[in-house]
This record gives structure tokens, sequence and C-alpha cells, in this order.
């Protein structure tokens, strides 16, 4: 028999199978720059060998610039409209959304925009 239980699923998955000789990371923008980019998301990829933190996008140009200059790896601090026009979309590899957006469905929207000019 079989087991189906949710532990039983994951009981092959203890240790990482995928490729593990690639160079270099895979570089995040981070839109949004609330608490739970910056105390979960952002912390969590710098734990990481393989992702690091090159952009974050706020509405507010002074908070994104403070804080790219308080991180190592962040090279852009941009606006979401600045982001919206492609603005450093030359940094970065992928795409985190961490906010609240008004109205929601303008979250896809706005990050796929710089994606599709670029890549």
């Amino acid at each position: 028999m079989t087991d189906r239980s949710l532990d039983g699923l994951f009981d092959g998955f203890t240790e990482r199978d995928w490729r593990t000789d690639a160079a270099g990371t895979v570089r995040f923008a981070m839109i949004g720059l609330g608490w739970w980019t910056t105390e979960m998301a952002m912390p969590a990829v710098t734990d990481s060998e393989l992702c690091e933190t090159t952009v974050v996008v706020s509405s507010s140009k002074e908070r994104a610039t403070d804080l790219a200059d308080a991180h190592a790896t962040v090279e852009h601090g941009v606006t979401y409209d600045e982001f919206h026009d492609g603005a450093a979309s030359e940094a970065y590899d992928a795409v985190y959304i961490a906010t609240r957006w008004r109205p929601p469905s303008s979250a896809p929207r706005t990050s796929l925009r710089p994606a599709r000019a670029s890549r």
C-alpha cells in the first residue's frame, strides 16, 4: 500500500536534487517595501546562496533609495512608475511582489510590463 499522507509525499524531497553546480545568483526586484519585504523576504534572500536582491520598488523614491543605500547588493531604488517604465530592468532576473496594490488586478500588469519590454 502506498503512503498517501502529506508527510509520505515529501519523503523523497529531503535534499536538493536539481543542479548544484550553477554559477551566479538569481537577482530579485522586490516590489513593495513594507514590513514583510524588509523583515522577511529580503533577509531570507540575503541568507540564500542562490539569490540576491538588486532592485527595490516603492511608491516613495526616498524610501526606495534609503533602503537601496542600506543594503550592499541593492543597486537600484526606484518608484512604481519608474519600474513600470522599465527602469533597472537590466539589474534583475525575477520579481517578488510583496505589496497590497489598489486595485489588486494592477500588480500583475505592472510587474509584467518591464519583463515583456526587456526579456
